[in-house]
């Protein structure tokens, strides 16, 4: 389907009449102006939740989804036995990452963190609407700033593109996409306090830019972690590394060739 197609049934239930025409003509100004056919829509679907985006979060990626569900059977054999495995979902955004978690592992418990108002407001709306009760708290937060537990599992959608990138998202916020010269300003600091927030045997996830792959290897041997794994989404790309705190991350049968 194309996104008018998609914004008729999505929107507007496949039902157009006189009373919504006027709604439809303007959804379609908007979207030959090149805004966000998901921003029109109102929500994404993304692993069993809804998310809303009334908030004009950034707009969960595909590749995001994708990463996350190959991750969901890691997670649950890593923390195989865990009464309760203690999550914080850093850069939450809309809180899609977290939401999943909390819908799909049902013995987490997640804290969501972000630094933006709105943002805190839209992961408090995706919270009512997913009926999700799971999760302990939300922290406005710079990186870990406000940061004071230890979590089985951190995981990180951090922005990471370049300033070079082509990227096009103009009504989308453009502090949750871009980071630096070289992507990593966001990331540098990340990787350099994320263990001193894991707990023993601790896991984190995060999302990266592909040609990132080196430099993040570099930063984490820096910093101590020996036991990581970079993974490649559904288009053959290097999109997320896992890594574990003084273990070897399970699962893992290919030999990274940089």
């Amino acid at each position: 389907m194309n996104d008018i197609q998609f914004i008729i049934k999505d929107k507007y239930n496949h039902h157009l009449n006189n009373s919504n025409l006027k709604s439809l003509i303007n959804d379609l100004n908007l979207l030959s102006r090149g805004y966000p056919r998901d921003y029109i829509i109102g929500y994404v679907n993304f692993l069993n939740c809804k998310i809303d985006l009334s908030q004009k979060p950034l707009i969960p990626r595909v590749e995001t989804e994708y990463w996350l569900e190959k991750t969901i059977p890691i997670i649950k054999e890593n923390f195989k036995g865990y009464e309760t495995i203690k999550v914080l979902d850093i850069f939450s955004g809309s809180g899609c990452i977290g939401l999943a978690i909390a819908k799909n592992i049902k013995n987490s418990l997640v804290t969501f963190s972000d630094i933006e108002n709105s943002n805190i407001k839209q992961i408090k709306i995706n919270l009512k609407i997913n009926q999700v009760k799971n999760y302990k708290k939300i922290i406005k937060s710079d990186i870990f700033s406000k940061i004071s537990s230890k979590y089985d599992l951190i995981i990180a959608n951090p922005p990471y593109v370049p300033h070079s990138d082509a990227i096009k998202a103009p009504f989308e916020p453009l502090k949750a996409i871009k980071a630096g010269k070289y992507g990593l300003d966001i990331i540098k600091p990340f990787l350099s306090q994320v263990s001193s927030f894991l707990s023993k045997n601790g896991l984190f996830v995060m999302e990266f830019h592909p040609d990132q792959v080196k430099a993040i290897k570099t930063i984490l041997i820096e910093h101590g972690f020996e036991n990581f794994q970079f993974y490649r989404d559904q288009y053959g790309r290097y999109r997320y590394v896992i890594g574990i705190n003084q273990r070897k991350v399970p699962h893992t049968n290919f030999t990274l060739e940089l």
